[in-house]
């Protein structure tokens, strides 16, 4: 999926070197008595790693214009279903998801990019829409495996179906139980999103599943859960 921003040049270059306040990162970090995480050499060699250039204010607008536009699906004659979701969902009706995040469009474009993504993303970044995007990002994805905390599932499912109303998404497969039964959703063209609890990988059985599954691409929603072997 080659992409060709006419509006303005972007260019993601791995050899740059990171911004000072980045550089000066781990310093401050462990500037305490105490470093808020267990210090290592495999910690020390990810805090090395340069950062990716980040876009100026116009880069941004542009970059969400044109992934937003990219991802977008035509609205149905007879409108969206946001508000009947959200109230079946038990949700205060909200706004429709219509835009992308200025961080949502810039991390589709790197995982387009560089065929892969290491996000720092804060919390309310909007990483459950990025998790659902990227199949659709990621070159030559046909299955993908989304691990994520089962207390983030039924969250997801419900940010799918909003997302669905106005974006083109990937097919969605749930390995667990939402709200008592099983959620598959089947769309024709595109990828699977195959959703796996982190609480099931110790699991034998998960073993197999994951081996018959054998997914091209892996997403992992809070990665630091992969910590120990």
């Amino acid at each position: 999926m080659p992409i060709d921003l006419t509006k303005v040049q972007l260019v993601a270059d791995p050899g740059f070197a990171p911004r000072a306040w980045q550089a000066e990162a781990p310093r401050d970090m462990f500037a305490g008595n105490k470093p808020p995480v267990g210090d290592s050499p495999d910690l020390q060699r990810i805090l090395a790693l340069p950062r990716r250039p980040q876009p100026d204010t116009a880069q941004l607008e542009a970059l969400v214009e044109y992934m937003s536009t990219r991802f977008a699906r035509p609205t149905p004659p007879e409108g969206c279903r946001c508000r009947e979701i959200a109230i079946a969902a038990g949700v205060k009706p909200r706004a429709c998801i219509t835009r992308l995040l200025p961080i949502q469009a810039w991390a589709l474009y790197e995982i387009v990019l560089a065929r892969g993504l290491l996000g720092p993303i804060a919390v309310g970044g909007g990483k459950t829409i990025l998790n659902i995007l990227a199949p659709l990002a990621m070159p030559d994805c046909r299955k993908a495996l989304l691990l994520v905390p089962p207390g983030l599932i039924k969250q997801l499912v419900f940010d799918y179906e909003m997302l669905a109303q106005h974006f083109v998404v990937p097919s969605l497969v749930v390995h667990a139980k939402v709200n008592g039964t099983d959620y598959t959703k089947i769309r024709d063209g595109v990828p699977s999103l195959h959703v796996f609890p982190y609480s099931k990988l110790s699991r034998p059985e998960a073993t197999v599943k994951l081996d018959e599954m054998n997914p091209d691409t892996i997403v992992a929603d809070e990665c630091h859960r992969l910590r120990h072997a």
